[in-house]
């Protein structure tokens, strides 16, 4: 499946939540609905991802079709799926395959996770407990102190030292992307890009 860069749709979507976020939180917010009129409830989210999403989430059992019904002023063979939420699992998207089957945490989500729990912490204790390679943890450790998430004691330059987290804005991840950028999904906001640091 291809996805826009995450840059890319949060720019585009501004305040509003983005892509898969977004999807899931009408489907919890309309209960039941269609593809037609949760394209029309988000404009800003491409309908390929809509359609992608909703797939997946009646293959994961999230939603169920309850029956068919005619498009408005489309004649006879203009038919759509109505659905309804059968699985609330809170605000978080489900993260899924095409398939429908849930997608492992991601590194940087067991990282956050793990940055919550032992603290202060070094970069090789981060990647010990949460099971990412030594060089994850130092780039991702690296980005979210540059971006304000984490305070370091001791240490030289980008080397050594413990962190501890001073920042913690919700249970998704921070995001840092190939661009060199950090993106909290809890604040729909760029914290931190490289190319503009102070």
């Amino acid at each position: 499946m291809s996805r826009r860069p995450i840059t890319a749709e949060a720019a585009g979507a501004g305040a509003r939540p983005y892509g898969r976020r977004a999807v899931w939180q009408a489907i919890r917010e309309m209960k039941e609905f269609t593809t037609t009129e949760l394209h029309l409830r988000l404009p800003h989210i491409s309908p390929n991802v809509v359609k992608e999403y909703v797939t997946s989430l009646s293959k994961g059992g999230y939603i169920e079709a309850i029956g068919r019904e005619k498009l408005p002023g489309s004649g006879r063979k203009g038919r759509v799926t109505r659905y309804k939420l059968a699985r609330d699992t809170g605000v978080d998207a489900p993260r899924l395959r095409s398939d429908g089957s849930e997608l492992p945490p991601t590194d940087q989500q067991k990282m956050w996770l793990t940055m919550k729990i032992i603290h202060p912490f070094s970069v090789d204790e981060l990647a010990c407990s949460a099971g990412a390679t030594l060089t994850a943890a130092r780039h991702y450790t690296h980005s979210l102190f540059n971006a304000g998430y984490l305070a370091r004691q001791g240490g030289f330059g980008n080397q050594g030292g413990t962190y501890s987290m001073i920042r913690n804005t919700g249970g998704l991840a921070p995001m840092v992307c190939r661009a060199r950028v950090v993106f909290d999904p809890n604040l729909n906001e760029i914290i931190w890009h490289e190319e503009i640091e102070p």
